[in-house]
């Protein structure tokens, strides 16, 4: 009886349900199915386990790796549901990154390089990779690796991230406040909005005229000792000074 291997990609444990609840078998047509956990997924789910990614992301890591922790006790390549068992890949896959164009560094060229590892172990076997993510099925299928994505039926409802949330509620608050805002308008007694006005400019003062206001000044007020009892009007002082500056010009 013939077994298809399924290597798991990080974005099934986040974004679909947990692999014990699929059924493999009628989705792949195969009486058995052999699901494949990598090291680096398991590294993957860590990180983003204590990144600072949307909670609802980092709770479903951490709820997939306590759940592969218990798998894992079980044995070498336990069973999850019937005709289903989990294998979890600890070995480095074996072969030339650079020959194939992989990065060691990158995360799904190095989840590529384990399923190419695997195959060329067991050239009889079914090889297939589990992904939704883009970028990955590209490189995959760039190295003749079937790819399969799980149906929509399986798929965990979407939530929306709460910076976003926030970000749609401080806008909605905006708005609000906006349309209460009153709109003000200016309107002169002709019922028009608008007024022209000429704006002449001042011309400064030649040093002539300038000493002629002074002399004036200290004619009109001479200098003199002041009384503290005395109270000055400035109103006098100003209507006095504006003759003075009306007789210069």
């Amino acid at each position: 009886m013939s077994t298809v291997h399924c290597f798991l990609d990080t974005n099934t444990f986040l974004h679909y349900l947990f692999p014990d609840q699929i059924d493999w078998c009628a989705l792949m047509n195969q009486e058995k199915v052999s699901l494949h956990v990598p090291r680096i997924v398991i590294a993957e789910l860590n990180n983003i386990k204590d990144s600072d990614r949307p909670k609802h992301l980092r709770d479903r890591a951490n709820s997939a790796l306590k759940r592969l922790d218990d798998i894992s006790d079980r044995g070498v390549q336990p069973d999850i549901r019937e005709g289903v068992s989990m294998t979890f890949d600890t070995k480095e896959p074996q072969i030339d990154f650079e020959k194939h164009d992989l990065s060691v560094n990158a995360a799904d060229d190095k989840l590529v390089a384990w399923v190419l590892g695997f195959r060329s172990e067991n050239p009889a076997a079914g090889v297939q990779l589990v992904t939704a993510d883009v970028g990955l099925k590209v490189t995959a299928r760039s190295h003749d690796i079937e790819v399969v994505k799980l149906p929509e039926k399986v798929k965990l409802p979407e939530k929306p991230d709460p910076k976003d949330k926030q970000i749609q509620e401080l806008e909605a608050r905006l708005r609000k406040l906006s349309e209460a805002t009153p709109r003000l308008d200016v309107t002169f007694d002709d019922g028009t909005n608008h007024r022209y006005f000429d704006i002449h400019q001042v011309q400064p003062l030649s040093q002539e005229q300038a000493d002629s206001i002074l002399h004036q000044l200290r004619a009109t007020y001479p200098k003199k000792e002041l009384n503290p009892t005395e109270e000055l009007n400035s109103v006098d002082v100003f209507l006095r000074l504006g003759s003075v500056l009306n007789g210069v010009s």
